[in-house]
């Protein structure tokens, strides 16, 4: 599950993340995928999903545990992300 699969580090779990594949993410966590793991840009499976508008993945990170507090290199939050794409629903789950 934690083999690479791009150059940049990501994992098969950041690329169900990114597109929003919910029932491939809660498989993967379910088959212990790294809910911490970092790519080389510094995102975790968190900030992907609040960066990509994906409320439901969100919260299932949440449930398995996801950081809310997780920075990537450059100090960007899940909160942040989502409040810089707009999507006020997100930020309302990340504010609970």
């Amino acid at each position: 599950i934690e083999a690479k699969t791009a150059d940049n580090g990501d994992t098969a779990l950041f690329m169900a993340v990114r597109h929003g594949y919910e029932p491939t993410v809660r498989l993967l966590l379910d088959h212990g995928a790294n809910i911490k793991g970092q790519n080389q840009q510094g995102d975790t499976p968190l900030l992907l999903a609040a960066c990509y508008r994906h409320e439901s993945t969100v919260r299932l990170l949440l449930d398995h545990g996801a950081k809310i507090k997780g920075q990537k290199r450059n100090g960007d939050t899940a909160l942040l992300l989502a409040t810089r794409s707009r999507h006020e629903s997100t930020v309302r789950l990340l504010l609970e």
